[in-house]
């Protein structure tokens, strides 16, 4: 069995996109409580784990990264024994200070990797956000991190034709794509 969690470490955020699912930045300020995530997990994997299973674990939000880096960790730290066959991650959209803990982070506990979303015309209020998103993309990629971009299919995206929508992608040397 392949096992996919999504461990949501806050309900809020710090944009407020017009199509995401959470309330954004009129989220509820509630964080996850690491001690609880990583006892479940345990719990999880005593009950239901088999030794050929895999499971992936994805930091998500809100903003994860909106808590504590060193929650995260904590969940990490916990967990990463419990299994071979086990991966961690996250989701963010990048619009913050980028930190050495953030890089150090992704570089040591989520395997070098990252995703981060994109959309056209609702994802970023002012060219402000936009260009901290692009300066925190650049350098993760310097730092080697692997960057996988989401990217939702809305009346704005499909607005773009196809091969436009691809050479941005490509200029901008993200890895992988996600719509």
């Amino acid at each position: 069995m392949n096992w996919m969690f999504y461990l949501k470490t806050t309900e809020t955020c710090n944009l407020n996109c017009s199509h995401c699912f959470t309330n954004g930045i009129n989220g509820a300020k509630v964080y996850f409580d690491p001690v609880k995530v990583s006892d479940w997990i345990h719990a999880f994997h005593k009950e239901k784990f088999k030794p050929d299973d895999t499971a992936h674990y994805e930091f998500h939000g809100g903003e994860p990264f909106l808590v504590p880096v060193s929650q995260m960790k904590y969940v990490v730290d916990s967990c990463k024994h419990l299994s071979p066959n086990q991966s961690f991650g996250a989701t963010t959209n990048l619009v913050y200070k980028l930190k050495q803990e953030h890089i150090d982070f992704i570089k040591n506990d989520l395997g070098g990797r990252l995703g981060t979303s994109w959309d056209p015309k609702i994802r970023f209020a002012n060219s402000k956000q936009y260009g901290l998103w692009y300066d925190n993309l650049k350098t993760l990629q310097r730092e080697g991190i692997h960057i996988k971009l989401f990217i939702s299919v809305t009346k704005q995206t499909i607005a773009y034709k196809p091969i436009v929508l691809l050479r941005w992608i490509r200029r901008l040397g993200v890895q992988e794509v996600s719509f």
